[in-house]
């Protein structure tokens, strides 16, 4: 996926990336986690780590941080920006598609995203105080390229037919409270995995609950404007989907 104007990073797929020691706290913010995971596929892919999560303070402010600055196996420098999110698909949005896209909770959204990458995080690369921090870790200032590498999962409302998104790029559909009992089968089962497993794919071995379980549970969390991932179990396959309280 490429957003304009920003040139895409990309990873080869390796079949093995973490290192037999690998461990992760269960306290990590979801961004850092993933941070994580992209440093170890960073090492798999012959790249040299000269700074990450670079912060950058002026006069005891800070105005942000880097993510990553990169030397890649043929020894260029790159400043890179990793983004990892999940989106829903509100068609009642006005704009483009771009701007239909928010976060399960309506704290983010896509287009806003992008501007703070294009007005903020990539020009902080051409501030006084990050030219004089990179030149006193030796790393070349004049030279370094920039690149996004975002990734995220789309979910499409389960009630309306979307023409104008790749399909390819639909991991699953969300419910809005009402819509929770389409999936009243006594054939499903459901479970809710905590935040930091999102970006999991859905397994067999997960503690599911029945239908009238996680209704209720549902209806806790989105009295409270908690939007939630879920996966269902059918008797085919296992899918994964969001319940939303707006």
């Amino acid at each position: 996926m490429s957003f304009f104007p920003f040139s895409n990073f990309e990873l080869k797929a390796t079949k093995s990336i973490l290192p037999n020691a690998f461990t992760i706290s269960n306290t990590l913010r979801f961004g850092h986690r993933m941070e994580y995971f992209m440093e170890a596929a960073l090492r798999a892919n012959d790249f040299r780590i000269l700074a990450k999560n670079l912060q950058i303070i002026a006069k005891k402010k800070t105005l942000g941080e880097l993510d990553f600055i990169l030397e890649t196996p043929d020894n260029f420098h790159i400043h890179v920006e990793m983004v990892y999110k999940f989106y829903l698909y509100d068609p009642d949005r006005k704009g483009s598609w771009i701007e239909k896209l928010v976060g399960p909770n309506l704290k983010d959204h896509l287009s806003f995203k992008l501007q703070k990458l294009k007005e903020h995080q990539f020009p902080m690369l051409q501030q006084e105080e990050t030219l004089k921090l990179l030149e006193q870790l030796n790393i070349r200032t004049n030279a370094i390229t920039q690149q996004l590498f975002f990734k995220a999962q789309l979910f499409v409302p389960v009630s309306t037919r979307i023409i104008d998104l790749d399909k390819e790029l639909i991991a699953g559909n969300f419910y809005k409270q009402h819509e929770l009992a389409l999936l009243n089968q006594t054939t499903y089962r459901f479970y809710i995995p905590e935040k930091q497993d999102w970006v999991c794919e859905p397994y067999n071995d997960a503690y599911t609950l029945n239908f009238d379980s996680f209704y209720a549970t549902a209806q806790q969390l989105l009295e409270q404007q908690r939007s939630f991932m879920f996966w269902c179990f059918t008797s085919k396959k296992i899918e994964k989907h969001f319940a939303c309280w707006w």
